[in-house]
Parts: structure tokens; C-alpha cells; sequence
């Protein structure tokens, strides 16, 4: 694609995706919050820290079963101990039933299918999570700090949702600019700190501040010296989350000055991230990223000048849950009381 097809597309899709962000900045947390009761929003968190722990694992190579298993008991204790048995009796039913609903038992189907392991891919991934699961129920009990009582309503690790996070982030951007003047090229970078929250698994909203500069060639000088540009931004970003893999879509207001502190501008930016983000870490989820962003500068001299900043690098950062030691650290919690139908233990089954 050209730079000229490049920037119309970029023009034709700068509205569209800040009209996203603010049509998502303006919807209510609360449409988005989870109506479910005590045992079936905790036996859904603990099987989403279990699907985003086996995929983490798988993503960076399973080999030995045992071994993978006793890779992962620590971080799934974390998750189990603190969930009910009423909620880890229909954590490990539902484990089972969409596993057999994706073809039954591995080994058989396998066999069926010559060892297509692509054909089979959800069914390895359902097998591995309920095979964890059984391995750290039969561990709980000997395992579990004896401080620790499950919570009524466990909220999950491996994830923003239901909470308040402080996100923070930082790397390196090369820049490509373009005007009536020319084109300018060049590098810098950027960090931003945001506060965000979680409305469910999938979906986090964050806002904050960012800071970045590049220096950039100059094409009026005969020399080619380097300028230097400072910008600051407000970003609201949109992330959709699929186990360990993020889409963050943002969208911000943006005041450029010139190293002598003059305004030069001020105009409005869109972007887009694909990231990849760890397990958690004490009251952090890691994660790193490339991303992409358009900026338009509409007033001052840039904007005088028709100018447009495509900005392309990669970012590593962190979602730190300031909550986590109140919330997660906490010895006694009311349990949830039994659920009609289920064992009040969740020992593992024969499957």
C-alpha cells in the first residue's frame, strides 16, 4: 500500500473508530456487569484462569503432561483455594461437560482423527484444563494455606474484570510524517499511565495521560538535522480479551509542541494493539504489544500544514490491581452455601 493509500485510509477511518471509544466511554459498568449468582460467577472465573494458565502454557510449547500440570498447581491453587467447594464442584462439571461436548475423551478421538492436533485444537485445550483441574482438587485440601477460606464470591486472578487497575506502559515508536512541506522520518517514543476497570472478562475500559516525542529529519533544513517534537495526549482505550491475547483500540486528544516549548498544534489520534500478556505476577498481569496509530493535527502551524503522524512500535507494560493484597490476601470470607444438585466436595470423578 502507498503512503497516499495509507493516509485516505487512515482519513476515512479516523472517525469511525474514535466514534467506538466514545460510544464505549459513555455505556453505563453496570449494563455490563455480571448477574450471575455467588457459586456460577465463581465457577466461571476459575474456569477462565484455567483456560488463560493452560493457553499461556501451550503458547510457549506442553510437553509432559505431569510436568506442565505441576508447572501450573501453584497459580491454579491461587485461583481454587479461594473459590468454594459448591463453585469448584460446578467448575469441575462444567470442565467436563464442554469437554465432552467437544468430542469426549482425548486419547479416543485422537485415534479418530489420525492425531490431527490442528482438527482438535479446543478439545486438547478443554482436556488439559479439566486433567488440571482434577490434579490441584486432589491437592486442595493438603495445599490450601490453612489461613485462607474461599470467598462467596471468587471474582478470578487471571483478569480485570470487577476491578480497579492502574495500567501503565512504555516503548519505542518509529514515526512517519507527512504535510505540504514533505515527508520527515525518524524515531522516539512514549509512556502512558491510566487508571482502567475490568466490566467482565472480556471487556476493560482504561483513561489516562501520555507523554512521547520523536525526533524527526527535516525537510526545509539542507542539512537533515534532527527536530525534536514533544506531544501530549489523553487516551480512552477500549481492550477485548481472548485468554492471554488483547486487542486495545484507542482513541485521544493531542497538543504537540517543539523542543522550544511553542505549540505547534493541536489535534486528535486513533490506534490499535495486538498484546500478549502473561500469567499473573504478585498483583500484576505483564503483557507486551505492537501497536499503530494515526494523529491529525487540526489547529496551529501542523495544522496549517495538513499534517498527519502514522506511529508504529512495540510496548511492554503492566496492570497493576492496587486492590489485590485487601481483596485477595484477606484470610476469612463467608463461604457461599450449597447449590441443590451438587456434592458439597469436588473430588474428581471418573471421566
Amino acid at each position: 500500500m502507498t503512503l497516499a493509500a495509507t493516509l485516505r485510509f487512515a482519513k476515512r477511518r479516523l472517525p469511525i473508530l474514535a466514534a467506538m471509544i466514545a460510544i464505549a466511554a459513555s455505556g453505563r459498568p453496570q449494563a455490563w456487569a455480571s448477574e450471575q449468582t455467588p457459586v456460577a460467577l465463581s465457577a466461571d472465573r476459575l474456569i477462565h484462569d484455567l483456560d488463560v494458565l493452560v493457553a499461556g502454557k501451550a503458547q510457549r510449547g506442553w510437553e509432559i503432561d505431569r510436568l506442565e500440570r505441576e508447572n501450573l498447581l501453584g497459580a491454579t491453587l491461587e485461583s481454587l483455594c479461594r473459590t468454594s467447594l459448591p463453585a469448584r464442584a460446578l467448575a469441575r462439571a462444567q470442565a467436563q461437560a464442554l469437554r465432552d461436548q467437544l468430542g469426549g475423551p482425548l486419547p479416543a478421538e485422537l485415534a479418530k482423527r489420525d492425531g490431527d492436533l490442528d482438527a482438535l485444537a479446543e478439545l486438547v485445550q478443554a482436556e488439559r484444563r479439566l486433567r488440571l483441574l482434577d490434579f490441584a482438587l486432589v491437592r486442595a485440601e493438603d495445599d490450601c494455606p490453612q489461613t485462607l477460606r474461599p470467598q462467596r464470591q471468587f471474582l478470578g486472578r487471571q483478569t480485570l474484570a470487577n476491578r480497579t487497575v492502574l495500567h501503565l506502559d512504555g516503548g519505542g515508536l518509529a514515526t512517519l510524517r507527512t504535510s505540504v512541506l514533505g515527508q520527515q522520518l525518524g524515531g522516539g517514543g512514549s509512556g502512558r499511565l491510566m487508571l482502567g476497570r475490568g466490566w467482565s472478562p472480556q471487556w476493560a475500559w482504561f483513561t489516562g495521560a501520555e507523554l512521547g516525542g520523536a525526533a524527526l529529519l527535516d525537510p526545509l533544513e539542507s542539512d537533515q538535522q534532527l527536530k525534536l517534537h514533544l506531544y501530549f495526549a489523553w487516551p480512552a482505550m477500549l481492550r477485548w480479551s481472548r485468554q492471554q491475547f488483547h486487542i486495545d483500540v484507542d482513541a485521544a486528544p493531542v497538543l504537540q509542541l517543539s523542543a522550544d516549548g511553542d505549540i505547534r498544534g493541536f489535534g486528535a489520534r486513533t490506534g490499535l494493539m495486538a498484546v500478549v500478556s502473561t500469567a499473573r505476577l504478585l498483583s500484576t498481569i505483564p503483557y507486551a504489544g505492537i501497536g499503530v496509530s494515526f494523529e491529525r493535527m487540526m489547529t496551529g502551524p501542523a495544522g496549517a500544514a495538513d499534517e498527519w503522524t502514522i506511529r508504529a512500535g512495540f510496548r511492554v507494560g503492566f496492570d497493576w490491581d492496587f486492590g489485590a493484597t485487601g481483596r485477595d490476601r484477606r484470610a476469612w470470607r463467608e463461604q457461599a452455601p450449597p447449590v441443590p444438585g451438587l456434592p458439597d466436595s469436588a473430588t474428581p470423578t471418573a471421566s
